[in-house]
């Protein structure tokens, strides 16, 4: 849970921080909400400004009530219009299967053109266990050869002449 309080203004800066860098062709932030701006130090209308300027789009998803009063209303119409300044699209969420729906709306709307590269090692490891296993194996035996050759070796010197 990311808590009571929504900070949209902060969250758009957020995204557009991290996609500063990019080299992308097309940048996309899905804002997905259950009410209004009540939490950031950036105003969420000058946010999507500045998305606006790094060429960042925003789609945006509500859920809640909009007809609920305080911080349980949802601001349509603000995200609406996020979306707008930002050539996105405005969606609306009423249940599951529609948020559902709506990403894959979003999917199709916003074709993968970035080039993903990743990495991920594949070290092997199961000759550590295995070769502590032989270990073991190996130290068992040489004990017990090792054992039996003492135990024979004093019964020679114990026997008399």
């Amino acid at each position: 849970m990311a808590g009571p309080r929504t900070a949209i203004g902060d969250a758009i800066g957020l995204g557009i921080k991290m996609t500063e860098t990019s080299k992308a062709p097309e940048k996309v932030l899905v804002l997905l909400t259950d009410g209004n701006d009540t939490a950031s130090r950036l105003p969420p209308d000058k946010a999507a400004d500045i998305a606006h300027e790094h060429h960042l789009t925003i789609h945006t998803i509500g859920i809640g009530n909009p007809a609920a009063t305080g911080e349980d209303k949802v601001d349509l119409a603000a995200l609406q219009d996020f979306a707008t300044r930002t050539g996105g699209r405005f969606f609306r969420a009423e249940n599951r299967e529609s948020l559902e729906e709506i990403y894959a709306t979003i999917d199709r709307i916003t074709p993968d053109k970035a080039k993903r590269l990743s990495y991920s090692p594949h070290i092997e490891l199961f000759w550590i266990p295995l070769g502590a296993a032989a270990l073991i194996f190996l130290g068992y035996h040489i004990l017990a050869v090792t054992a039996l050759y003492l135990r024979r070796l004093f019964r020679l010197r114990a026997r008399p002449a």
